[in-house]
């Protein structure tokens, strides 16, 4: 059934329908009472009485109401009572995330992490609220023109903290993002939907899925038994840093995978300010504090703007920031350290040499003629703060003479 033409609570007046999902079609309306353009969803007629799926949609509502964040999709109002179940979000004018990957094939793996932690910073909202997605995919990701993120589609969500496994849980979700554990039909909580993200990370540096298969069954065994190809074997060019932190978010025991989004992104922060540091996920056991060697500056953030076409382009003040090389970095400032040491060395034996020297000119004079033993304090080793801490203004010279 179409509803274009259709007043919904005699204020949502729609216009044309933009998408279709399994359980509800996507409508651009125009809200009358606040003059402005939104999407409204409305669960199809032949799930409208069935009570599995009217829970899920009133579950969906139930999530993004208490969802407030700028990488999450906006809910305005929800509609439930009458014989047309609704709900009224922000309108997005973009495309999704799997489109966006279909153009580009490959993605340049900071432009990758851009997205990936918009998306973390979403998840970490609202697995603070108890909320899991359960659902994560490029298809339920979109993208505005400025490159912002905005997560969608929680229809599947539940309150992690309030409600156990459903019935439904084996199938839903899309079977090449689902987490193993998911696939099996055990509890799933956040760090499912780390996987999921992991998954997509995978996808955007490779151009593949991980997993890959002739039916939804065998795809979904394969996330529970399988290692998949590491990205670097795919594309040698992805930084060794980068495919830890893919693979760590992909394990397949929930235990050894991120805990949250924010213990992710803490390591796509830290890999951005260093490429070259080791995590160590691989070694078996607590991973080891990451060892880093140097801090470049951060790279810039790419702009990305729609064509005609509604196509992005990137547009980067400077290319030599997106060089295929992107794994070669200068390690010549670690030569730096021998020289300062030393020029740190010579400084501090200056300086005790014309202490020694001001202080025997004051007691001796240049018309001294006395012959005498001079014991003064032993500067070796020592480094001016350590001087000046010890003696100050106390340093002196215990002059001991011996007349003939």
């Amino acid at each position: 059934m179409s509803y274009i033409g259709t007043r919904l609570d005699n204020r949502y007046e729609i216009t044309e329908q933009i998408g279709t999902g399994g359980m509800a079609d996507v409508y651009k309306a125009h809200d009358l009472a606040e003059d402005r353009i939104v999407a409204v969803k409305i669960l199809k007629d032949e799930f409208s009485e069935n009570a599995d799926f009217l829970r899920r949609f009133r579950n969906e509502s139930k999530a993004i109401a208490v969802l407030s964040h700028p990488n999450i999709v906006k809910i305005y109002d929800v509609g439930l009572d009458d014989d047309i179940k609704f709900i009224v979000m922000e309108y997005i004018d973009g495309i999704t995330l799997k489109d966006f990957i279909e153009q580009q094939g490959v993605l340049r793996w900071k432009d990758a992490l851009f997205f990936i932690t918009q998306i973390l910073r979403a998840l970490q909202h609202a697995h603070d609220k108890g909320i899991v997605h359960r659902d994560i995919k490029p298809q339920n990701i979109m993208l505005f023109e400025d490159g912002t993120i905005k997560v969608m589609d929680f229809g599947i969500a539940r309150f992690s903290r309030i409600d156990g496994k459903t019935l439904s849980d084996k199938t839903v979700g899309s079977v090449h993002y689902i987490s193993p554990e998911q696939a099996r039909g055990d509890m799933t909580d956040e760090r499912s939907d780390i996987y999921s993200v992991g998954v997509m990370l995978y996808e955007m540096l490779t151009g593949k899925k991980p997993y890959d298969g002739d039916t939804p069954v065998a795809i979904a065994l394969k996330h529970m038994q399988e290692d998949c190809v590491a990205p670097r074997e795919i594309t040698p060019t992805i930084p060794e840093a980068l495919e830890e932190i893919v693979l760590h978010a992909m394990e397949k025991d929930p235990a050894r995978r991120y805990q949250s989004a924010a213990d992710m992104i803490k390591d796509i922060d830290t890999f951005k300010l260093d490429p070259t540091v080791v995590f160590g996920y691989g070694a078996v056991g607590a991973a080891p504090e990451p060892v880093r060697y140097f801090d470049p500056a951060p790279e810039p953030v790419p702009q990305v703007k729609f064509t005609e076409r509604r196509n992005y382009e990137y547009e980067n003040d400077r290319d030599d920031d997106y060089d295929d090389d992107e794994d070669e970095y200068d390690d010549t400032r670690r030569s730096y350290v021998v020289p300062i040491m030393l020029a740190v060395t010579v400084a501090v034996v200056i300086m005790a040499s014309l202490v020694i020297a001001y202080y025997a000119i004051k007691n001796f004079g240049t018309d001294a003629t006395h012959k005498g033993n001079i014991e003064i304090p032993n500067f070796v080793g020592m480094n001016i703060v350590q001087v000046e801490q010890q003696y100050g203004d106390k340093l002196y010279f215990k002059i001991v003479f011996s007349f003939q």
